[in-house]
């Protein structure tokens, strides 16, 4: 991205010529092409030796290049020549994440994003690190501030509804995917990407414990889910939630047929029929595994993990 200056920033007195330089340099350390980044610099600084965002870039250059102690030093002057530059604190802000000092990194990024509220770079910045830092309401809030400065742009508006989502406030994240998909139905149809907020959604609703909203999501928007398999999946967690056991077994049925060799459902199957797969059973549920893992062996029997679970009850005092 190319530099946008605040009102405060030095950069935006210098004549055109260095001001190309600069963002030639900034240009050249995000390519890490250090020694080209310092060269121009250098011719920077020639003819304007205090120009702090200069002094914070090469800084940061220094820093990148191992010379830690020199970089840091060259940074911090820079930045003190003018505490109201945004690209000075957004350099600082980018070698304190060098030093993984993720809260101060943090704190320089809102020193930027208040200099200049118009730059969206360091509003994405801080959201990054509010997710790292687990700070789900201030992602909630950083979030809501690029959606408002740039609703035009699908993905903010899943940074929201993910923000949200962290945040356990599951009927607002589905209700911002609603919104999504009432604006930018054009947008999604490439690709597995409706299928993918549908199953957003769906998540919301499970992780909200509204199980038969959910129930009712899914069976609605069946035919937006590319995947079977997932869509599947949510159905049992639903009946699961609802301890509806028939409907459960139904499910796993479904399941079986894509995946027959999948232990976890066959030991769901059991756990549904109150066998447990982890603790000591009695004759009589051992005898009932035995019989219902036959069974399926007579449909499959070529089952590698029905014959594993097979010997595991039969070798069970």
């Amino acid at each position: 991205e190319e530099m946008q200056g605040g009102s405060e920033d030095g950069i935006t007195k210098l004549p055109n010529r260095e001001r190309g330089l600069f963002q030639d340099m900034l240009d050249d350390y995000e390519n890490k092409h250090y020694k080209e980044a310092l060269r121009k610099g250098r011719r920077i600084l020639d003819s304007h030796p205090e120009q702090e965002e200069t002094l914070c870039l090469k800084g940061l250059v220094l820093f990148a290049k191992n010379q830690r102690k020199e970089g840091e030093e060259l940074a911090k002057k820079g930045l003190y020549k003018n505490m109201k530059s945004f690209l000075s604190w957004h350099f600082y802000g980018l070698l304190l994440l060098k030093k993984q000092e993720f809260v101060q990194a943090k704190s320089a990024f809102k020193m930027a994003h208040n200099n200049c509220k118009t730059d969206l770079q360091t509003l994405r910045d801080i959201c990054a690190l509010e997710a790292h830092l687990r700070e789900f309401d201030g992602l909630v809030d950083s979030n809501r501030r690029l959606l408002a400065e740039r609703p035009q742009v699908p993905s903010y508006w899943t940074g929201l509804g993910v923000a949200f989502y962290l945040n356990g406030e599951y009927e607002e994240a589905k209700n911002v995917m609603d919104s999504l998909l009432i604006s930018f139905t054009e947008n999604l149809k490439e690709g597995l990407k409706i299928s993918e907020v549908l199953q957003f959604q769906a998540l919301c609703l499970i992780k909200g414990g509204l199980y038969k909203e959910a129930l009712e999501f899914l069976e609605k928007n069946n035919k937006g889910f590319r995947e079977k398999t997932v869509f599947l999946q949510n159905k049992l967690t639903c009946y699961q939630g609802i301890n509806d056991q028939e409907k459960c077994l139904e499910t796993l049925e479904e399941l079986l047929e894509l995946h027959p060799e999948n232990m976890d459902y066959y030991a769901t199957v059991l756990e549904n029929k109150g066998i447990s797969t982890s603790k000591p059973l009695s004759k009589e549920k051992q005898e009932l595994a035995e019989t219902i893992i036959s069974d399926y062996l007579k449909k499959n029997p070529k089952s590698l993990s029905l014959k594993l679970l097979l010997l595991k009850y039969l070798s069970t005092d």
